[in-house]
Formats: C-alpha cells, sequence, structure tokens
C-alpha cells in the first residue's frame, strides 16, 4: 500500500527499533543494575508507569519542517507466573498543534501479549495491538492538498504456535490485520478514502530442526489474502489480491555473543482482476545482535518488502531496506549510540527511490527515576520524481520520569 520513509520503515521492521532510539536516544540495556526501573505490585501485576516530555526540532523538505512539544504517557503491566505471562502496554504521542480540526495531535499504541510455555510441549502466544498515527506526508497515495493529515486506524491480531513434530520444530502463524483509513478534507469539503480501507489475514507454517545446534536450518510457507471494504475500486477494477511466498534459510545461536537468522525466497502477488499483473520477486532477510563485549551490542537488519496496490496507475512496489545500529554503555547509566540506514524501493511503475539516514543519539540515566536523552538524525530521500526529493533534518531533547 503507501510508501513509507526509511524512518517509519525501520521502526516497523527491525529487530532493534533504530530510527526510534536514533531520534530518542537509546534506552539503557545489559544486565541489571541499580538504575533499572523498579515498577509497583498492583495485585498480580507490576506496574512500570512513565512519562516523557519532548522537545523535537525539525527542518528541510521532507516531513513538516518545524518545532513541536511532545508529551508521552505509558504505562506496562506485566503478569509473570510460569508458564503465563502476560504484557500489557499502552502509551500515547499528544503534540499540542493547531489544526483546522483540533488543537492536539494525538498518536496512540496500545498492545496485549499473551504468552504460554509448557515445558517439552507446544508453547502458543497471543498478540492484540492498535495504533493510531497520522497518514504520511509522503505517501503517494494521498490525494493531494488535503488540509490535514486524516487518521489511520491499524488494528492487528497475531497467534503463533510452536511445537515437536518428530524430530522436527513447526511454527504456526496467523495474522489479521485491519486498516481504516480516515476520510480527509479540502476546503472543508470531505474526500473519501474507502477505497483504501482493507482487512489482512496471512498465514505463515515454518518447518526447521530441533535447534539443539548453533546453526538451524528452516523453510517457510506463506499464503496472504488482503480484502478490501469495497471489493471494486472507483478505477473499476477488482482490488483483493491473494499472496504466497516460500523462503528458506538458517539461524544461528551462540548467545549472548552473536545470534542472527538470514534466508532467502520468492514471493508472488496474485490480483482477482485477470487485467492487473500484480508483483512478484525474489525476497531477502537477514538480522543479527552481535555483543563482542557487554557494554557493547551492534545489530543488523535488512529486509524485502512488498507493498501491493490494485491501482494500475500505482501498481505497488518491493523495496530493501538495511540498517546497521551500535550502542556501547560507556558507563553504567550512560549509553551512547549511532545508526545507519539505506534503503531502494522498485516502483511497478519503472520509478526507483532510494533514501538514507544517519543517526547519533545518548541516554543518561543520573538515578532510577528520571532519564535524560537527546539525538539527531540526518535522512536524505532521491526520487525520480523532482517533488519527492529532499532531506531533513531532526532534532530531539527528551526527559521520562518513570516509577
Amino acid at each position: 500500500m503507501a510508501r513509507l520513509p526509511v524512518l517509519a520503515l525501520l521502526m516497523a521492521t527491525c529487530a532493534v527499533p533504530a530510527a526510534a532510539q536514533a531520534i530518542g536516544g537509546a534506552p539503557l540495556r545489559g544486565t541489571a543494575n541499580s538504575h533499572d526501573q523498579l515498577g509497583m505490585v498492583a495485585g498480580r501485576f507490576t506496574l512500570y508507569p512513565a512519562i516523557e516530555i519532548s522537545g523535537r526540532f525539525s527542518g528541510g523538505t521532507i516531513g513538516s519542517p518545524g518545532a513541536s512539544i511532545v508529551l508521552s504517557p505509558e504505562l506496562v503491566a506485566i503478569h509473570d507466573a510460569s508458564p503465563l505471562t502476560v504484557t500489557t502496554t499502552l502509551s500515547a504521542d499528544i503534540v499540542p498543534v493547531a489544526t483546522t480540526r483540533t488543537s492536539l495531535v494525538v498518536g496512540a499504541d496500545a498492545s496485549v501479549d499473551v504468552r504460554l510455555d509448557l515445558p517439552g510441549l507446544w508453547d502458543f502466544a497471543v498478540r492484540a495491538a492498535y495504533g493510531l498515527t497520522g497518514q504520511s506526508n509522503l505517501d503517494p497515495l494521498n490525494p493531494v492538498g488535503l488540509d490535514f493529515a486524516p487518521d489511520v486506524h491499524t488494528t492487528t491480531a497475531t497467534v503463533t504456535a510452536t511445537g515437536p513434530v518428530g524430530g522436527l520444530a513447526l511454527g504456526l502463524t496467523l495474522e489479521v490485520r485491519r486498516t481504516f483509513y480516515e476520510d480527509g478534507e479540502l476546503g472543508g469539503v470531505p474526500v473519501d478514502q474507502g477505497d483504501r480501507n482493507n482487512l489482512f489475514l496471512e498465514g505463515r507454517a515454518r518447518l526447521a530442526t530441533d535447534g539443539a545446534a548453533r546453526f538451524t536450518p528452516f523453510v517457510e510457507l506463506a499464503y496472504g489474502r488482503r480484502i478490501f471494504d469495497r471489493p471494486i475500486g472507483t478505477d473499476t477494477f477488482e482490488q483483493g489480491f491473494a499472496a504466497v511466498e516460500l523462503r528458506g534459510g538458517v539461524a544461528y545461536d551462540s548467545a549472548p555473543v552473536l545470534t542472527g537468522e538470514v534466508s532467502a525466497g520468492y514471493r508472488r502477488e496474485l490480483p482477482d482482476d485477470a487485467a492487473l499483473t500484480g508483483l512478484r520477486g525474489f525476497t531477502f532477510a537477514a538480522s543479527s545482535t552481535w555483543s563482542p563485549r557487554e557494554p557493547v551490542a551492534i545489530t543488523f537488519a535488512t529486509q524485502t518488502t512488498f507493498a501491493g496496490d490494485p491501482s494500475p496507475t500505482a501498481g505497488g512496489s518491493v523495496r530493501q531496506d538495511w540498517s546497521l545500529r551500535g550502542t556501547i554503555a560507556v558507563r553504567e547509566n550512560t549509553v551512547a549510540g549511532a545508526t545507519v540506514a539505506w534503503s531502494t524501493e522498485w516502483l511497478a511503475t519503472g520509478d526507483v527511490e532510494r533514501s538514507a539516514l544517519l543517526g547519533a543519539d545518548v541516554a543518561w540515566q543520573p538515578t532510577r527515576w528520571i532519564r535524560l536523552s537527546a539525538g539527531v538524525t540526518q535522512q536524505w530521500l532521491w526520487s525520480t520524481d523532482p517533488t519527492r526529493t529532499g532531506s531533513s533534518t531532526a532534532i530531539a531533547l527528551t526527559a521520562r520520569v518513570q516509577r
């Protein structure tokens, strides 16, 4: 569907949310220490409340230049009584900005994770999440000239089951994702975006060796289906499509020094409308975490993603993202980090876009209750469409109070 800038994509796909850390400062990590958040016991749950206030400054031709203050309350509730673990996370970003519809811009995230670990048997995990964000101004499917960025609601549910099958390990995953785009306004007149609202369902089956060795080969088969609220779009084409993917790879585990996974495969998207060709191509994904010494951690990630779009004028895109992030605990309560990212996107229309990001950040936690962080990122976008080419610089200063 929509193309996102590399900053947003990294937050969604990397094993470590590199871009988020680059802009807001790296969280403290490593073994338990005297600066860890204590939390509060409430019945069978442990609550971890926190609130952040950030000053964010940006300039350039990508995104929305200017300064803003962001207030971010957060609450994490954890119930951990083996074999059942329940984690609930609530967070929001509240930005006081004058717009044509409200004096506040709010982004929200809520998730519930339930995990049941049965030694020697099948393990089960369930995740439900909701996200509220503003539509990206780099989304090429946005109607031009809207008075404000409409909200996008994303609700996701994921169920996974893993267990032994003979001498092998079988993993099953089912994901259901609902995406709803609110209508925009142009000069106060509503602009319909109902064509974009859809439901995505995908099932994955992964077969691997039992994992006793450091190297674990695996093969994975996926089948997905995207169903639109309006089966026929305003362009008179059928919108729905199916997707099939087969990939194989190997996972490596020598924790805590090095863990990783690499895989390659092929994906094909099959539109319901015979007049459309759909996307197809090879996929490559890899991720690793290397910690040669306890204070140092280096993470690497790359992934191929398909953004299918049923419109014959858009057709979707295939993109490859790469990111490298390093952090070092300078002291027990101080962590510095750096991020490098690159992406290439091949559009079905024949255009190619490339984007890059450089970031640096530092987090200092003088006490158990307070964390101060600062981060700066530089982002570039090159496109055959001259109206999209540009760059931007962003700086964030954040104070976090936690219990």
